[in-house]
This record gives structure tokens, sequence and C-alpha cells, in this order.
């Protein structure tokens, strides 16, 4: 018994491993210096689903906006102005619409409201996720979680 309580405590003692010569100074400067790369944000992709169903508010004036919205008889591109702490619509969009994608260009084509310009209305999708209507029109942003009573808030 004496001989198993023996050889138990010779197990249980570490041995002293070797020190190393080199400093921790010296092995960081040695080393490399590791560089950091920023991860390029991909470009979101152009789908029909990520304009509808969705709101977008205008870059230079947050009180106008858009909303694109489906329905049996086509889609709905539903334009909106700020009326005293409201969105409502301007009668300026496109109802009863065809809604194409080519590219990153989606493309209105239906019947114009009687304030609308046109019965086509078209919008790039940029890489940094606005939309910009064409030819030469403004950008607009996403609205989070397409809330557009959130933009009335401070």
């Amino acid at each position: 018994m004496l001989l198993l309580i023996l050889s138990g405590c010779s197990q249980g003692t570490p041995t002293a491993k070797p020190s190393s010569t080199r400093s921790a100074t010296s092995e960081r400067t040695s080393k490399p210096a590791k560089t950091r790369k920023k991860a390029k944000k991909a470009a979101p992709k152009a789908t029909l689903s990520t304009l509808v169903g969705h709101a977008f508010v205008q870059q230079d004036d947050q009180k106008k906006a858009i909303r694109v919205l489906s329905s049996t008889s086509g889609y709905y591109l539903e334009t909106l102005s700020n009326q005293d702490g409201d969105f409502e619509s301007t009668d300026q969009g496109i109802f009863a619409a065809q809604l194409t994608l080519k590219g990153r260009i989606f493309t209105f084509t239906g019947k114009a409201q009687p304030q609308a310009a046109s019965n086509t209305v078209q919008f790039q999708l940029t890489k940094k996720g606005l939309l910009k209507q064409l030819p030469d029109g403004p950008f607009y942003k996403k609205v989070p979680k397409d809330d557009l009573d959130q933009l009335n808030r401070p």
C-alpha cells in the first residue's frame, strides 16, 4: 500500500519546463504586423421583392416618399407627401401597372394618376441600396420597417 501512495505522489508533481532564451518583446517584433482588411459590403441584389411592399423616403426632402404595393390588377406606385405630420397620396403615382426588372432598373408602366407626369416611371437600384429615379430624379432610401410614421418622430 505504501508503494501505491508513493507512486501517486510522484505523478502529481509537475516538472519545470525549460525557459525560453528569447524575451516576449523580441517575439513580438519578429512577427510581421497583421493588417486588417475591410470587408467590402456586397451590393444589394435587385429583385421585385426589393420594391414590393416597401416604403422609400426621398433623401433630399424627407417630406416626400414612395410606396410600392401589389394587387390583383397589378402594381401600384404610390407617391406620398407629408402634410401636417401625416403622409398622404399626391395623386402622382401609377396604378394597375406592370413592374419589370432589367439588370438593376425597375420600370413601372400603367395608368397614371391625375397629377402624374407620365404613365411610366423608372428607378435604378444603386450599389449602396438607394433608388434613383431615372433619368436624373431624386434618390430614395428604404424606410426602416416600412413605417413612415417613424419619420415624423424626432
